[in-house]
């Protein structure tokens, strides 16, 4: 929230690097919107926070699980809001990036995220659900189980193979 307060309300120190250009202030505008709804909201969800505490609010749960999933929508409602705030914040960075006249500025733009995604590649790989890709690109999965050690005992392998 901050962040985007003082690029919106400063002049850029830089020509080269021009973040008050139509596009990267539109992008950080919305930004800041997304994250003061999502402050708002958190506000609002902490005030009525307190009645999730009372028991009776508790048995309403239990009996409909229409309104547990309200609930549970209500309460995740501000993390939604404050990750798209984050991530128009970053499209505006990476904009004024690759927009800007300096090539040094944009072969750092680039760099940086290219580093941020392989990052965010090397962080998600690991999860279960790419066993399959796992097991192509280096022959095993990374949780130590094979796939097709689920069904042995009726394709004729022991069961012990499969441990």
């Amino acid at each position: 929230l901050t962040t985007v307060a003082i690029f919106i309300s400063t002049r850029p120190p830089l020509d080269q690097i021009n973040y008050v250009a139509d596009g990267p202030y539109t992008l950080l505008s919305e930004s800041l919107v997304f994250s003061l709804f999502g402050l708002l909201l958190q506000l609002f969800t902490s005030v009525v926070g307190q009645t999730y505490q009372k028991q009776r609010t508790f048995k309403a749960m239990k009996r409909s699980r229409w309104i547990f999933l309200c609930h549970i929508i209500v309460l995740s409602i501000p993390v939604y809001l404050f990750g798209i705030s984050l991530l128009t914040l970053i499209f505006a960075i990476s904009v004024t990036g690759f927009l800007s006249s300096s090539t040094l500025a944009q072969i750092f733009t680039g760099a940086t995220f290219t580093l941020l995604f392989a990052c965010l590649f090397v962080s998600i790989l690991p999860s279960p659900f790419f066993s399959r890709l796992h097991k192509k690109l280096l022959g095993t999965t990374l949780h130590g189980s094979n796939d097709d050690c689920d069904d042995a005992p009726d394709e004729g392998r022991s069961e012990e193979s499969c441990v």
